[in-house]
């Protein structure tokens, strides 16, 4: 029987590959949630919750892909020779996965207190 171990390659060719093969597998991944949700469309079966996930965990895996962090992102080049619609379609996806991930964008997404005041004395609340 033949034994296998991993052996790390710590060389700069070899973090590179892993950070693509990252880029790669979030990628697919993309396709296949937004596939998924496509077919949840057609199926007559709507399902708003699942609908919801399948968005959002397709959007931060995209968004993965363009951001700064640990591993290599997407080069900027690439995106400047996307035609006009798919830049369009870039920056809207980037925004909604800002929406979920970094900041809220709206205000229905902030908090307030507020104080719920009635000429009833029992029916006022914070």
């Amino acid at each position: 029987m033949t034994t296998h171990w991993p052996v790390p390659l710590n060389l700069p060719e070899g973090s590179l590959y892993a950070d693509l093969s990252g880029i790669a597998f979030d990628l697919k991944c993309t396709i296949d949630f937004c596939t998924k949700l496509d077919e949840l469309f057609s199926s007559g079966h709507f399902d708003l919750l699942l609908a919801q996930a399948l968005e959002i965990t397709a959007v931060i895996c995209y968004g993965r892909c363009f951001a700064s962090g640990v591993r290599s992102r997407v080069p900027a080049g690439v995106l400047a020779k996307l035609l006009p619609e798919q830049q369009a379609s870039h920056q809207t996806f980037i925004e909604l996965r800002n929406k979920y991930v970094a900041h809220s964008v709206n205000s229905f997404e902030e908090n307030t207190v507020v104080a719920w005041v009635s000429d009833r004395p029992e029916e006022t609340e914070i």
